[in-house]
């Protein structure tokens, strides 16, 4: 949909069935280090490399953290929800508009706000 971003270094399973909602973000990283000095690294070379058109190509990818993302069957993410690394939304599972989903999410729960939790259960 419109104005959802993927950002994937890891791996993202998206299941049958599933409704994503316009300006969500599902990011499997963190994008960049913790550790100060690998950042400013990054910011070093941001300039030069935007010129070049190599931005992002250059990075050392092994040090930012990344876990998988795996949205089951019949999810539905709601409007400018963020989904992050390592994350499991379950089957039949909702996230309420605007949510920020750090944990897992179980089969048939609705979570929502930030940090999102369960709201309730469909079933």
């Amino acid at each position: 949909n419109e104005g959802t971003t993927f950002y994937c270094t890891n791996g993202i399973s998206i299941g049958n069935d599933v409704g994503i909602a316009w300006g969500c973000t599902i990011a499997d990283s963190n994008f960049h280090s913790i550790v100060s000095s690998e950042r400013l690294k990054d910011m070093s070379n941001f300039r030069e490399e935007f010129k070049e058109g190599t931005l992002g190509k250059n990075a050392d990818w092994s040090v930012i953290k990344s876990a998988p993302i795996v949205i089951k069957d019949k999810a539905w993410i709601g409007f400018h929800s963020i989904i992050m690394k390592g994350v499991t939304i379950g089957e039949g599972a909702i996230v309420a508009a605007g949510s920020v989903v750090t944990k897992d999410v179980p089969d048939y729960a609705v979570v929502g706000g930030n940090p999102a939790k369960i709201i309730k259960y469909t079933t």
